[in-house]
């Protein structure tokens, strides 16, 4: 009797421990850019094959210390850095944003809507391309 008892224990060990286990879940992009404060860390415009960073040359240093936050609901977060290029500008501007889907979101301030796609994401990472008279263009953003 001992013996069927431990022949069982071994084949139950032995067949839970074939189980497979569930892959996690992969997070879509918009799980992974909300919640989190982004600071833009380059600005890229691509040519037919050519890569120029305009970052320094588009952007004063009081914008570059600038943070974003894509809150829910639906909430963009522009908060201003140590550095303010007006000292009138209030330290926190909360614009409207939506994803269209998991690749394309749209960001309006004002009467102004601007459509972005998100080139790749990652934990420390957010790129978003838009095109504004056929050049490309690429926000990297940095998590802080």
């Amino acid at each position: 009797m001992k013996r069927v008892l431990f022949f069982a224990a071994v084949a139950a060990v032995t067949f839970a421990s074939c189980k497979k286990e569930e892959p996690a879940p992969v997070p879509t992009n918009e799980e992974q850019i909300i919640d989190k404060n982004w600071q833009l860390t380059d600005h890229i415009q691509i040519i037919g094959t050519l890569n120029n960073s305009v970052y320094n040359m588009l952007y004063d240093n009081c914008e570059k210390d600038n943070l974003y936050t894509f809150a829910k609901p639906n909430l963009y977060v522009r908060e201003e850095g140590a550095l303010k290029c007006f000292v009138s500008a209030p330290q926190r501007d909360t614009i409207y944003w939506r994803m269209m889907d998991d690749n394309n979101l749209i960001i309006v301030e004002d009467l102004d809507t601007s459509r972005f796609s998100v080139s790749s994401v990652n934990e420390t990472n957010l790129k978003l391309r838009y095109t504004q008279n056929n050049i490309t263009n690429e926000l990297v953003y940095t998590k802080r």
